[in-house]
């Protein structure tokens, strides 16, 4: 477990980085080209769920929580398997880049 405090002063300045959708759309599709098609967001409460689909229809969403300064943190990733069930998976899309 990782412990990361709060930022009440930083994360204005640091646009996307601290916002779901733009953060997997930059991440996970600019970086990676995992993204095929739209991004949809649902939320819960402090719970955000960022879906996709990739070029061969795997399905993704990516959780993250919304602190209460208004920052989303990135929890996990989860792929939908041939079962129709998510199960939790890493991507690192830092390692797309790289590849560049």
């Amino acid at each position: 477990m990782k412990y990361t405090p709060e930022n009440y002063l930083c994360a204005p300045y640091h646009g996307w980085s601290y916002d779901a959708e733009s953060f997997v759309q930059i991440e996970y599709g600019d970086w990676c080209h995992l993204i095929d098609g739209d991004v949809k967001v649902e939320e819960n409460g402090y719970e955000k769920r960022v879906y996709f689909k990739d070029k061969n229809s795997n399905e993704y969403y990516v959780l993250f929580y919304q602190l209460t300064n208004g920052v989303d943190v990135k929890i996990s990733d989860y792929k939908k398997n041939k079962k129709g069930k998510w199960e939790q998976v890493y991507i690192n899309p830092e390692k797309c880049l790289d590849k560049k």
